[in-house]
């Protein structure tokens, strides 16, 4: 279909996000435009499962490119795990915590 981006998303028509991916054609669209109708008052299941994952690393990374494959390996490995018992996200959160040697702190947000 051509989409490589966010904005190729929310370009993209609508009737044709439809009908290639049903529902999910009609969420991603709206998503894509900053539009959630979720209701954020709905009551969280029982049983909640949360999924994580740390790591420490063996030195400082300062390149934006090494960050980038160290935090996208971690993130694969945590959506392949909701995938694999079929959940998926209602709240993403992201921790980072670097070395006090480089800066002093850590993140969370």
């Amino acid at each position: 279909m051509g989409i490589l981006s966010v904005g190729d998303l929310a370009h993209a028509d609508l009737k044709s996000m439809e009908m290639s991916f049903g529902i999910l054609g009609n969420q991603l669209y709206f998503h894509a435009h900053g539009i959630d109708l979720s209701n954020v008052e709905d009551p969280i299941p029982q049983g909640q499962t949360s999924y994580g994952k740390s790591q420490m690393l063996l030195r400082d990374y300062i390149l934006i490119a090494e960050i980038r494959v160290i935090m996208l390996e971690m993130i694969e490995d945590i959506a392949r795990r909701a995938r694999d018992a079929g959940k998926a996200a209602r709240t993403i959160s992201l921790g980072i915590r670097y070395s006090k040697n480089a800066a002093g702190g850590s993140f969370h947000s």
